[in-house]
C-alpha cells in the first residue's frame, strides 16, 4: 500500500473512532464529502491547513497520522514523513514544513 493510501486509511480510522461520517468531517473542514472520500482513499493529499484542522477535529496528535502499523518503529515513521516531504504537493509549502517540524518534535517528546 502506498503512502497516500496508508495516510488516508489512518484519517478514516480516526474519523470512525470519533463516530463522524464523511459528511460531518467534510462540513467541519469546509469541503465536500467527495474530497474527504478521495483523501481517505489516497487519491488526494491534504494541504497544511487541512491537515491541522483534521488533527484538531479528530482530537489526535499529528504524528498519529503517520503511524501506519501498530508498534511501528520511529525509523519507519520518519521514513513515512520523508516520503511525504518528497511529494509535489508540499515541496514549497512553508506551513506544511513547519507542521512537519512540530510533528517530529511532538513525537520525540512522547
Amino acid at each position: 500500500m502506498n503512502f497516500e493510501k496508508c495516510f488516508g486509511k489512518n484519517i478514516k480510522k480516526f474519523r470512525l473512532a470519533k463516530k463522524l461520517t464523511q459528511e460531518q468531517l467534510a462540513e467541519q473542514l469546509d469541503t465536500s464529502t467527495n474530497t474527504v472520500s478521495k483523501i481517505e482513499r489516497g487519491l488526494r493529499f491534504v494541504s497544511s491547513d487541512t491537515l491541522v484542522k483534521i488533527t484538531q477535529i479528530l482530537e489526535i496528535k499529528p504524528h498519529e497520522l503517520f503511524v501506519f502499523e501498530d508498534k511501528q518503529s520511529t525509523e519507519q515513521i520518519y521514513k513515512n514523513i520523508i516520503k511525504l516531504l518528497k511529494t509535489d504537493a508540499i515541496k514549497n509549502d512553508s506551513k506544511f514544513l513547519s507542521f512537519i517540524y512540530e510533528l517530529i518534535i511532538q513525537h520525540l517528546e512522547k
